[in-house]
């Protein structure tokens, strides 16, 4: 099944924009088509032949220049087709409220609140709703919004580990490290490891999916998502259909779709 969802990272800081890029690529939904780190390669991007683009992700953090983010949004209502732009920051910035009438604006995540969750972020932006975090709310809240506007917050799942849990989480599952390599990273046996990850699949809820327990509806709302676990649950039975699971590789992107899916409401 195909990517639908084609996302250009602009981020000056390498860290964010390296792990932003690590989480679309590894979503079921995002595509990455390009990374830039400055305001003046954004013009010769749009300006090349390319597919389409549907989203722009955005960092705020830009010493060099406060502005330049806000100038995307000009040089994108230029466009025949303009792309939505997510803003990323870690911390607030009230000058956002200038662009939020504007059709092309898909919202302001603070980065600590949006964790793991960034392509979901990108998922319900993509599908027309303007998407912040819990501590944007007041700020929000007595803004004119164009498009429903949505909360999430993917920090929630991150604190229900350990820190050894936490450093598998990030090796293992999102940077999807095999565990002989876990191993020599952190200097510990694989047997260990794999005791720790069986650990991790069982505070996911991975377990209960992979024996049909539980509806996928009741941790998944994303038709994309549930339609590629439907998929892997049955390559993953095996041939005598006892309904069992074997352990395959798949198994970590299914947890790793689990970790990152966050809580969603509505804002009052």
């Amino acid at each position: 099944m195909a990517k639908d969802i084609n996302v250009l990272v602009v981020e000056e800081d390498l860290y964010s924009r390296d792990m932003m890029t690590m989480l679309l690529t590894r979503d079921w939904r995002t595509r990455v088509v390009g990374e830039l780190n400055n305001y003046d390669l954004i013009s010769d991007f749009l300006a090349q032949p390319m597919q389409p683009l549907d989203v722009i992700l955005i960092g705020l953090e830009t010493p060099a220049e406060q502005d330049w983010p806000f100038k995307v949004i000009e040089d994108l209502q230029k466009l025949p087709d303009p792309p939505i732009v997510l803003y990323a920051g870690t911390s607030l910035e009230s000058s956002i409220t200038r662009d939020l009438d504007k059709p092309t604006f898909g919202g302001f995540l603070l980065k600590s609140e949006i964790a793991y969750s960034i392509a979901s972020a990108v998922a319900l932006t993509y599908q027309g709703n303007c998407v912040i975090t819990p501590g944007v709310k007041n700020l929000a809240r007595n803004q004119a919004f164009t498009k429903p506007v949505l909360v999430i917050d993917g920090s929630h799942k991150v604190v229900n580990f350990s820190r050894r849990e936490s450093e598998i989480i990030h090796l293992g599952i999102l940077f999807n490290m095999s565990q002989r390599d876990l191993a020599d990273e952190l200097l510990i046996g694989t047997d260990w490891i794999s005791e720790t990850m069986s650990n991790i699949y069982e505070k996911l809820g991975l377990r209960e999916i992979l024996s049909g327990e539980v509806p996928l509806e009741l941790y998944f709302e994303d038709d994309v998502v549930i339609a590629h676990i439907e998929r892997i649950l049955d390559r993953g039975k095996e041939p005598s259909n006892t309904g069992k699971f074997k352990r395959a590789p798949w198994m970590s992107t299914l947890a790793f779709h689990l970790l990152t899916v966050p809580e969603v409401d509505e804002l009052m």
